[in-house]
């Protein structure tokens, strides 16, 4: 978007700027899961002016490599797509949204049962079949996000049972199928249908083309920023965010100033305020030294 679409407010910079969510795959991390110097530079003088500062991540929260959370002094990180929010310095979870265990097992089983490779993420940790590792792994589109598979997902023997044992429910889960010549789901309507019935009281998110987000529909990541904004006595008028792709879009359209990454998808980009320079060229810095500081 040009600087003449933005409101006015924006465009002269008058809006304060008191809290800005950060994705971290595709915005915040280089296509490599580096940190642009700038990005950190930029980050720790936002910090210093009082700013809130924070991870907004799809990861749950043990897939969030303390690299990341020690670059700079981030307080807070909203993990697993919003539903839950840790207090860095003081080593706890402020709140959590979970898919209710028994809903979550029927949904899990749905999906086993019609051949769909299944995660789910409980407690911050992500768990997969451990004899659905490898297929996994190959299904990802990059070096680093395979690499990601490798050290981030805790191959056990039967997530089904992790499932039952989680009686407070899960976090999120995921699904995946092989893809097919045209390098997407090879299965999208079938995986469509299985889901169907599950819809109510789901976020489910499409966003990318080998997976699937399913969360409570409570857990947004916007959603969790307002929420800790009033924790703060910050308002919506104060916030920013930048993000990527599809479950980033509720975010960037629920706080004051939503940036899209260059690299974003065109849906994305379409819901933005503004859009930036791309994750390779510290974007994320770009847009904090233009809205915030």
């Amino acid at each position: 978007m040009a600087d003449d679409d933005l409101p006015a407010e924006v465009r002269e910079n008058t809006v304060m700027i008191k809290m800005i969510g950060l994705d971290l795959d595709g915005t915040f991390l280089d296509s490599n899961k580096h940190i642009p110097e700038e990005n950190i530079l930029a980050v720790s003088e936002a910090l210093e002016r009082g700013i809130c500062v924070l991870p907004v991540t799809g990861r749950p929260f043990g897939a969030v490599p303390e690299e990341i959370l020690t670059c700079v002094p981030f307080r807070y990180c909203i993990a697993s797509g919003g539903a839950c929010l840790y207090d860095l310095k003081e080593n706890k979870k402020i709140f959590e949204e979970l898919i209710p265990a028994a809903f979550a097992e029927e949904v899990a089983s749905a999906l086993i049962d019609a051949g769909f490779l299944v995660n789910i993420f409980v407690d911050g940790t992500g768990y997969i079949n451990a004899h659905e590792h490898e297929a996994a792994i190959a299904l990802a589109p990059t070096e680093a996000s395979r690499n990601y598979m490798r050290l981030f997902r805790k191959p056990v023997p039967d997530i089904m049972e992790i499932l039952r044992s989680s009686p407070r429910g899960i976090e999120k889960l995921t699904a995946a199928s092989p893809r097919g010549e045209d390098g997407l789901f090879s299965r999208a309507e079938e995986l469509r249908e299985v889901l169907k019935p599950y819809e109510s009281g789901l976020n489910i998110m499409y966003n990318t083309e080998i997976n699937i987000e399913i969360q409570s529909d409570r857990a947004v990541k916007g959603g969790a920023m307002l929420r800790l904004g009033e924790m703060l006595g910050i308002t919506q008028e104060e916030t920013m965010a930048a993000g990527d792709s599809d479950n980033d879009l509720e975010m960037l359209e629920t706080v004051r100033i939503g940036v899209a990454m260059e690299n974003a998808n065109d849906g994305v980009k379409a819901a933005a305020d503004f859009i930036t320079l791309d994750n390779d060229s510290a974007g994320v810095a770009y847009a904090i030294r233009k809205f915030a500081l």
